[in-house]
């Protein structure tokens, strides 16, 4: 979409813009970010994005602002810490000011790493006596790890499964034996069940098992393959120039991928369909639950304000396992090619909720960035660029698969 249809789309989108901010329905100047009233962290400068009439011409503070041809723009700005900050807009006719406070420079204490507990029964932070416990619902949910709220995935308890546990005394985890082992699981998943105590050499469950590590030799039509659009509701996720939500480019991007994935023939199945919000950790246990052979959440990156996104762009998936970043680097070699010019930083290694299903390969796929004006907001109106993105993603899954 080129030309007088793209600046029609364009403005447009800055109504629905300023209805969406409405300290701007008045005035045809909108400013997603910063926030009016918005607390920053102590910072030197920092970048401000929005959206005039396209062809209109603006001055941040008295420094003209060149917009794109859709009317977003973008700045970066000097900052004052330990001040309200107050930026003036003005285009035509039209002013508006934005204020926002830069906390100033405070020292951090530093937090020691949770230490490993060398003798569970002495330790002074486990509160005794062990106990039967068993895991509450959503297997997801109940991570094991190795240290207390940090450290490596051990297992994922079922539902009803029972460890020997005692709480600790920080009141946000408890200590549990599992395999021998001595782990920690937050202490809000598992309850006190009396009965007999557990074994501390009970094995953990493994939830991969009956899972394999990749559709080998199934064709499109039998491999299952869950979409998952990112955010939804009142989790909106970052906001681009215009102020159009990342939870709807999400559902955008994944509605064509979804296409394209049904057009080479495989099960594909979305995690939403709309505007809703399915749980964190209820989207990998759909994957779970339905024994899909792959997983892949929909995402549109953003960065922090004290950074240019123009440079900060890249394109980027994200896994948890082996089996998801096999998944990931498939993916992401044509999606990266799909979108030249933009910095790939290939698939990497990330301990991201959704990924993390040791069954089920996974991946998280931060297509590009949605706070640029011709960057990822082109996906609200380029089908072509949209179409473009699905069409790789495809092309990575089919390689994964062993169908190319």
């Amino acid at each position: 979409m080129k030309g007088a249809a793209l600046r029609s789309a364009a403005a447009a989108v800055l109504s629905a813009a300023a209805a969406a901010f409405p300290q701007t329905a008045q005035c045809g100047i909108a400013v997603t970010f910063p926030a009016q009233g918005a607390k920053l962290p102590c910072i030197e400068k920092c970048h401000c994005i929005g959206a005039v009439e396209p062809g209109a011409r603006l001055e941040i503070n008295g420094t003209e602002i060149k917009p794109y041809r859709t009317g977003a723009f973008i700045a970066m700005l000097g900052t004052t810490p330990g001040a309200t900050n107050t930026l003036v807009f003005v285009s035509g006719d039209e002013r508006l000011e934005r204020s926002f406070f830069v906390s100033g420079p405070q020292e951090k204490a530093a937090i020691p790493p949770p230490a490993p507990v060398s003798n569970p029964d002495a330790d002074e932070r486990v509160e005794k006596p062990w106990r039967a416990y068993k895991a509450k619902a959503n297997v997801f949910m109940n991570r094991v790890r190795s240290l207390p709220g940090d450290g490596e995935s051990l297992a994922f308890l079922p539902e009803g499964f029972t460890v020997q546990g005692a709480p600790m005394k920080d009141g946000k985890n408890a200590a549990i034996w599992i395999d021998g082992r001595f782990a920690f699981i937050d202490s809000s998943r598992i309850a006190e069940c009396g009965g007999d105590l557990p074994d501390r050499s009970k094995a953990a469950p493994d939830i991969s098992e009956g899972f394999p590590e990749k559709p080998s030799g199934k064709p499109a039509g039998s491999i299952k393959i869950l979409i998952d659009p990112g955010h939804g509701k009142s989790d909106t996720g970052t906001r681009s120039p215009h102020g159009w939500c990342e939870k709807d480019a999400n559902l955008a991007q994944a509605k064509a991928i979804r296409d394209e994935l049904a057009k080479a023939g495989f099960d594909t199945v979305m995690t939403r369909e709309d505007d809703s919000f399915p749980a964190l950790y209820d989207r990998p246990l759909q994957a779970y639950s339905m024994h899909a052979d792959a997983f892949i959440s929909i995402h549109h990156n953003a960065n922090p304000p004290q950074s240019d996104p123009r440079t900060a762009r890249h394109t980027v998936a994200y896994a948890s396992n082996g089996r998801g970043l096999e998944l990931a680097k498939a993916i992401q070699k044509h999606v990266a090619a799909a979108l030249p010019g933009v910095k790939n930083k290939g698939a990497q290694t990330a301990s991201y909720a959704v990924c993390r299903n040791p069954a089920v390969p996974s991946c998280l796929l931060e297509i590009d960035f949605l706070n640029l004006p011709e960057g990822e907001e082109a996906v609200f109106f380029d089908t072509e660029r949209r179409e473009r993105v699905a069409k790789a993603v495809v092309r990575g899954v089919k390689d994964w698969a062993g169908l190319e």
